[in-house]
């Protein structure tokens, strides 16, 4: 990311590294949000965590996305792989909850072994 600083680089060269500080900073309180500044600093779009775990024939995969100035959970994503025998999919499931664990929609893609096309419910 460029800040677009007011000076040019022979002024920038000329100053000290204070008063480089004191423009950065400037300019870094007038147009940042502590969330941004975050972000930037992290160099990340959210903060969010990925588990998948594994059962018999079972994969949870969880995804967490938490706010990266209060670390409060904002939505979790959870996707649920079931195994024919063979170890081919059988179905998929797809919840997304909100912030406080409320179902907020939920979508479920089953396969099929004998070449017809997936279908979601």
């Amino acid at each position: 990311m460029i800040i677009p600083i007011d000076a040019t680089i022979d002024q920038l060269r000329a100053f000290t590294k204070t008063q480089l500080i004191n423009k950065l900073s400037t300019w870094l309180t007038a147009n940042f949000t502590k969330r941004q500044l975050i972000l930037w600093l992290m160099d990340i779009d959210s903060s969010s965590e990925m588990v998948s775990t594994y059962n018999n024939g079972l994969e949870i995969q969880t995804t967490t996305t938490r706010d990266v100035e209060t670390n409060a959970v904002i939505n979790t994503k959870i996707i649920t792989y079931t195994l024919y025998p063979t170890g081919e999919v059988d179905e998929i499931t797809i919840v997304n909850k909100n912030g406080s664990g409320v179902e907020i929609n939920r979508k479920v893609i089953k396969h099929y072994t004998d070449g017809r096309q997936p279908t979601v419910t």
